[in-house]
């Protein structure tokens, strides 16, 4: 009830303090460190242009959120190649898997084929670049790292008491984040110039928002662990 909370709030709030303080402090410290991490993301961007030999660049150097530009354009007879694939890949699914992969797989490729159908009957269905989805995948990863401190306050300091291990667990992931956002970019950039246009809303689906979650949700696991395993830390 009311007053067994109150209780426990009481005699923890010395504690709630402290971790409430550490993350304002935290998210003060990346929210102001974002011009750096900024400058990281273009340079490592521009070394990885080249060295897939893209022919893209860096979109706004000036911008805070990394993006790249390139003419994505759809190859004649690439409705057809995308249906195509679509449609094999769904095949593949249905005979090669069991459930649940089969049922996720089928359902991939099924949107697919939905959206490369409303583009082909709707060429202007999707008017979604190159730019535009480099600049979501990056603001969605940056804002995602902005609120880790607070997501990490709302959950691993429920069961991880060691204040350094929890401030370490939020600096190990956001690292991560940080790391390998221009990886990201360039690829989704590498596979859009690769198989067209027409695949910018199932990687965005796919490899987008959600995979970050899945990678934020694998990392947070992992951390966990450190409080059954004490040698891991």
């Amino acid at each position: 009830g009311p007053s067994t909370l109150r209780s426990v709030l009481t005699d923890n709030a010395r504690q709630i303090a402290t971790s409430v303080f550490i993350t304002l402090t935290l998210s003060i410290v990346m929210a102001g460190l974002l011009p750096a991490f900024s400058r990281f993301w273009a340079f490592a961007i521009r070394l990885l242009i080249p060295w897939l030999s893209l022919e893209a660049r860096l979109a706004n150097a000036d911008s805070l959120i990394p993006a790249i530009e390139a003419n994505a354009s759809l190859p004649a007879g690439g409705h057809l190649v995308h249906a195509a694939a679509a449609l094999i890949f769904m095949l593949v699914a249905r005979f090669s898997l069991r459930p649940p992969f089969r049922t996720l797989l089928i359902s991939i490729g099924a949107l697919h084929l939905l959206n490369t159908a409303i583009s082909a009957v709707f060429p202007s269905a999707f008017p979604y670049t190159l730019t535009e989805h480099t600049h979501w995948l990056a603001l969605f990863t940056v804002g995602l790292m902005l609120a880790l401190p607070l997501i990490m306050l709302i959950t691993h300091a429920i069961i991880e008491r060691s204040l350094e291990r929890r401030i370490f667990a939020t600096l190990l992931i956001c690292t991560y984040f940080i790391l390998t956002l221009p990886v990201k970019l360039v690829a989704h950039a590498a596979l859009i110039l690769s198989f067209g246009q027409l695949a910018t809303p199932t990687l965005f689906l796919l490899l987008g928002p959600a995979f970050d979650i899945f990678l934020l949700t694998a990392l947070y696991a992992f951390v966990v662990t450190w409080r059954h395993n004490p040698a891991a830390a």
